[in-house]
């Protein structure tokens, strides 16, 4: 049987052209897409109404000093600090939010807005979570 070229969809690709002009790497991106619409499938499953505006917690780590410089732009950036908590083996865990809807397109824009907070700061991004709103 010959393998079938599965075709990839229209916004997946905005998206990696997006990132990869803010020097985000392209694959990081897609795995990140991917795990972006295996959550947003299991809200879903659960009756989320992806419309409501909610807080959605991000979570970044890396060196104290990344940390501190992403701390004093969060603001700027359009984040809240929630928690910060303190070094562990070198590496410090932000905890960031910001108030949005939690459809397609708003959670395309929160990763993409993290990843290139990941390569502009130097952290990792570690993805995002939030609560099931049924309204």
């Amino acid at each position: 049987m010959l393998p079938v070229a599965m075709p990839i969809p229209l916004a997946l690709l905005a998206g990696l052209a997006l990132t990869a002009q803010a020097g985000v790497d392209q694959r990081r991106a897609a795995q990140t897409f991917a795990s972006d619409a295996s959550v947003l499938r299991q809200l879903r499953e659960h009756g989320d109404v992806a419309q409501v505006v909610r807080p959605i917690e991000v979570y970044f780590f890396g060196p104290p000093e990344a940390i501190d410089r992403l701390e004093r732009d969060l603001a700027r950036l359009g984040w809240a600090l929630v928690d910060r908590a303190p070094p562990e083996h070198g590496t410090v865990l932000l905890t960031v939010s910001r108030t949005q809807a939690a459809d397609p397109a708003a959670i395309r824009r929160l990763s993409e807005a993290a990843l290139r907070i990941e390569a502009d700061y130097g952290v990792d991004y570690d993805g995002w979570e939030t609560s099931v709103e049924r309204r």
